[in-house]
């Protein structure tokens, strides 16, 4: 079922109503599922193991929109603080008892500072290729955005942006990937879906990559998945996971960055058996 969501433009440090998915599960005593997604991506990204995990487990699912991104309402102000306010209203809002939280890159550290900051809330953290580090921004973002930017506004073919897309990335599935944030407009010009120019400068800031949580500790169950051919929890990393999430376990799965969409079948098998075995610790 998909609640429609008219989009709206804030310029408030207020929590925004977010756009989402929801799939029923057969019993409703057990702990819903919330699933948040990475940068330039949406509630669609994490469909394929929303319906995995709600079918193994018989849970409520719901897939988020965050700000600035899908459905969900735009605002100049981009940073996990904001995203993770946001994140406690729609709990709020829909009455969540102790719901598993998991996220995809982005996704993942808001997931992972609404359990740091609100442990009892939260029933089991899930981060899919994120830790809980302070790392530079990615370049290669900007330069995806810059791109984007130049094609707006532009009568060419979607197949033209992604041939020059195509020569700053080589990845076949980050390529269909970025090419979902842009549409055509009514007059056949290119347009695109996401406040890109408050993206851009959230990465350039450093809004996208910081982490800047201190002494605090979240011990309900932790899970972290990480692409055995991405960096983006390396081994260096494990340490300052054991520091803010004692309880955690670590999943390597084969795939890239984006082991959420490419290696979906992996993710729900260890998603599903982690939520099985620790829902009554």
């Amino acid at each position: 079922m998909i609640a429609p969501l008219l989009r709206k433009y804030s310029s408030q440090a207020s929590a925004l109503q977010l756009a989402y998915d929801h799939l029923p599960g057969k019993n409703s005593q057990l702990s819903p599922v919330v699933i948040l997604h990475g940068l330039f991506g949406s509630k669609l990204n994490n469909r394929t193991i929303g319906r995995g995990i709600n079918s193994n487990l018989g849970r409520d699912v719901y897939l988020v929109d965050l700000r600035n991104h899908g459905s969900s309402p735009q605002s100049p102000m981009h940073d996990y603080q904001s995203m993770r306010l946001d994140l406690e209203k729609f709990v709020d809002d829909h009455k969540l008892e102790n719901p598993i939280v998991m996220g995809h890159s982005m996704g993942a550290k808001v997931a992972m500072q609404a359990c740091l900051y609100n442990p009892k809330r939260y029933k089991m953290l899930i981060s899919i290729e994120n830790a809980p580090v302070n790392v530079m921004p990615n370049g290669k973002f900007v330069q995806y955005i810059d791109l984007l930017e130049r094609q707006v506004g532009h009568q060419v073919t979607l197949k033209t942006v992604e041939e020059r897309l195509s020569k700053l990335e080589k990845n076949e599935l980050v390529l269909k990937f970025l090419m979902t944030m842009l549409r055509r407009d009514r007059e056949g010009a290119i347009e695109s879906k996401l406040p890109l120019g408050i993206l851009r400068e959230a990465i350039v800031k450093g809004k996208i990559s910081e982490w800047d949580v201190k002494d605090r500790r979240y011990n309900g169950p932790s899970l972290f998945i990480r692409g055995t051919e991405s960096a983006y929890i390396a081994d260096e990393y494990i340490v300052p996971i054991s520091t803010y999430f004692p309880n955690f376990e670590l999943r390597d799965v084969k795939g890239g960055h984006w082991i959420n969409v490419e290696n979906s079948s992996a993710c729900i098998e260890y998603i599903s058996e982690f939520i099985d075995r620790k829902e009554d610790i």
